[in-house]
């Protein structure tokens, strides 16, 4: 019975041998990921779905993300980015730092996420005049240049440098501005549970001295009323964060600022409440733009000018606004109202 049931195989693949062959060829065609990567208009994403707070007064309109549809090429999206306009081709190294690995990119946008998330958070609990409290801070290597003369690894949480406890970066700056230029110094890190000791010799650029790393601060973040932010897996970067800050603020109000609109926006924020640019920006406009929103944040500036240009050059019925800062966005709200 076996043996029947062999031969029989035997000779079915012996028949469809250049069927089989055919198939595995179309689909290593059409799966195989090429070098490049394809930027293209995405979509919104309404905040409220992202954030939970105790409390939360109601919007009218929304608050959403703008984002930027990121495509691995096969050689079928390839082909197809040569005739579609709103599609372009980047490499992949034009997306990453010297030498850094596409796992080395995640990571440091994941981490520039959650730092993202912490700023913006604080800006608008001051801002709104509410409580948080700052309950653990962590400095995290989310980069090594290539001519830093260290040990350091990405993901190292550094403790102390010689022997002086570090709870911010500005206690890295003032420490190694103290130094010489060419001074080996020791610094003590936590890396996965794990306590390593590791060197770095200081450099200058004749106007600071560094050591040639990348510093994300990380912070546990205690809040009244509770707030919570969840992204999913996929979803990373910092270029969110005037959009959840401005949220958060109008969920702790009593007013609406929204006035009814659908509002979307893009732009970094620092722990100034300053708004700094991103990229990407046609791509986020165009996506926004084909949702029909009534109003598009931008941070002001070179983001502000392209923005303008392809609206009037796509002619968008789309209201877009520069802001430098968290207030500047809060005060156009609350002073043009429909």
């Amino acid at each position: 019975m076996i043996n029947k049931i062999y031969d029989k195989t035997k000779k079915n693949l012996k028949e469809n041998m250049k069927k089989i062959i055919f198939y595995i060829i179309v689909l290593l065609i059409l799966t195989y990921k090429l070098p490049f990567y394809i930027n293209a208009p995405g979509g919104l994403i309404n905040i409220d779905d992202k954030i939970t707070l105790e409390s939360k007064t109601k919007s009218k309109g929304t608050y959403n993300f703008a984002y930027v549809s990121e495509i691995r090429a096969t050689i079928p999206t390839y082909i197809i980015s040569l005739f579609n306009k709103d599609w372009d081709i980047e490499r992949f190294e034009n997306k990453t730092y010297n030498k850094e690995t596409l796992e080395q990119l995640k990571y440091r946008e994941k981490i520039l996420l959650e730092e993202s998330k912490n700023t913006a958070t604080i800006c608008a609990y001051n801002k709104a005049n509410k409580e948080y409290d700052i309950v653990n801070n962590k400095l995290i290597v989310t980069y090594v240049l290539e001519d830093a003369e260290t040990d350091l690894v990405q993901k190292d949480e550094i403790i102390r440098i010689d022997d002086v406890i570090i709870e911010k970066s500005t206690d890295v700056q003032q420490y190694i501005n103290s130094l010489d230029k060419e001074t080996k110094i020791s610094i003590e890190v936590l890396n996965d549970g794990k306590n390593y000791e590791r060197y770095a010799y200081i450099k200058s650029d004749n106007e600071r001295n560094y050591i040639g790393i990348l510093l994300t601060e990380l912070m546990d973040i205690t809040t009244n009323p509770k707030v919570d932010i969840k992204f999913s897996s996929s979803e990373s970067g910092p270029s969110g964060g005037l959009m959840m800050s401005l949220a958060i603020y109008d969920y702790l109000i009593e007013d609406d600022l929204t006035d009814g609109l659908t509002i979307v926006g893009t732009g970094t924020i620092d722990e100034n409440c300053n708004v700094g640019e991103i990229g990407g920006i046609e791509y986020k406009l165009k996506g926004a733009a084909s949702k029909g929103v009534d109003l598009f944040l931008v941070p002001n500036g070179k983001n502000y000018n392209d923005a303008i240009k392809i609206a009037k050059d796509k002619k968008y019925n789309i209201k877009i606004v520069p802001v430098n800062n968290l207030d500047e966005a809060i005060n156009y709200l609350k002073t043009n109202k429909r």
